[in-house]
């Protein structure tokens, strides 16, 4: 290797370290904004969560049974299902950030931003937090259950219906 090709492979292994750390703090900066912006919507995901059980039970429920409101409990089941989806994922990503700070999260989120869910029951395993294991199962059934359900009841719909 001579001088030109030393310093153009020093140049690239530096360029690498650059393009890392801005990714890096972009990630930090991310996770930092979205720590925000869940202290600031979670309290309101509480009581909108606790509504939508509610309508899935009071509401969508007995419009199952009415065949030309099929349509429209499959919808509101599937809005709770997200609903629920939504709570479970912010507060995993509560949990991680408590227990186990920044490294848990980034951790958490390179499993497709899905990871913090598993990554908070793994934690709360770890920790013998069994409190927090079981509402966060607890969610997740809830949410996968309905959304099933709401699938199979669009599954039986007639299509003449629409």
């Amino acid at each position: 290797m001579n001088l030109i090709e030393k310093i153009k492979y020093f140049s690239q292994i530096i360029f690498g370290i650059v393009i890392a750390s801005c990714i890096f703090f972009i990630i930090l900066f991310l996770i930092n904004g979205e720590l925000w912006f869940i202290d600031k919507i979670y309290p309101w995901f509480i009581p909108i969560s606790a509504y939508a059980l509610v309508a899935c039970f009071l509401i969508f429920l007995p419009l199952v049974f009415i065949k030309k409101t099929r349509a429209i409990s499959v919808i509101g089941f599937l809005i709770a299902s997200y609903v629920f989806g939504i709570v479970a994922w912010m507060w995993s990503f509560s949990l991680v950030y408590i227990f186990w700070g920044f490294i848990g999260l980034f951790i958490g989120l390179l499993f497709i931003g899905v990871g913090v869910v598993p990554m908070a029951m793994f934690i709360s395993v770890f920790l013998g937090e069994w409190g927090f294991l079981w509402k966060l199962v607890l969610i997740v059934i809830m949410s996968f259950s309905v959304r099933l359900f709401a699938l199979y009841v669009a599954a039986k719909i007639d299509h003449k219906n629409f």
